[in-house]
C-alpha cells in the first residue's frame, strides 16, 4: 500500500454567508460554480438559495443569483455537460419554535451561464440533496 499524499486544493474561497455546499468546475475548467445558501433570521434560521459562478483560476466573481427566498439553500450545483447552464437542487429544513419541523422552499432549479439568469424551476417534495445531469444533456436525476 502506498502512502497517502495530501490533495492539492486550488480554490479556496468562504463564497456564501450561509455556506458553501456545493462547487463545480465547468467542462471547460475555466468557471467554477459555488451553491449555498444566505440567511435570514425571523425567530429561527432560514437558508435561502444563494449562487455563484467565479473565474477558475483567480476567483473573480462572474455573476450571483438575486436573493429572493423562492428556492431553499442550494445544496448541490453542477454544470451542464455543454456548459451553458447549471442546475441546482435545493431545500432547507426548518423547525418551528413551538415544535416541528418542515421543508424551506425544495425544489430544483437550471440556470443560464454565465449570467445566471433562472430558466426553469420546479418545486418538489421533500428536500433535494443531490442533481446530476446525464451524459446526454437530459435529463437531470435529482435524489432526496
Amino acid at each position: 500500500m502506498t502512502a497517502a499524499r495530501p490533495l492539492p486544493i486550488i480554490w479556496e474561497q468562504t463564497a456564501q454567508e450561509g455556506g458553501t455546499f456545493s462547487v463545480d468546475f465547468s467542462p471547460d475548467r475555466q468557471k467554477l460554480a459555488s451553491g449555498g445558501a444566505y440567511i435570514v433570521q425571523s425567530g429561527a434560521q432560514l437558508y435561502y438559495a444563494e449562487n455563484k459562478v467565479w473565474t477558475a483560476h483567480d476567483g473573480t466573481l462572474l455573476a450571483a443569483t438575486p436573493r429572493d427566498q423562492s428556492l431553499g439553500a442550494t445544496n448541490e450545483i453542477t454544470f451542464s455537460p455543454t456548459g451553458q447552464t447549471v442546475a441546482t437542487a435545493n431545500g432547507a429544513v426548518y423547525c418551528y419554535p413551538n415544535g416541528g419541523c418542515g421543508a424551506v422552499a425544495p425544489g430544483v432549479a437550471d440556470y443560464s451561464i454565465p449570467q445566471l439568469n433562472r430558466l426553469d424551476i420546479t418545486e418538489t417534495f421533500p428536500i433535494n440533496a443531490t442533481i446530476d445531469y446525464s451524459p446526454d444533456r437530459t435529463p437531470l436525476a435529482t435524489g432526496e
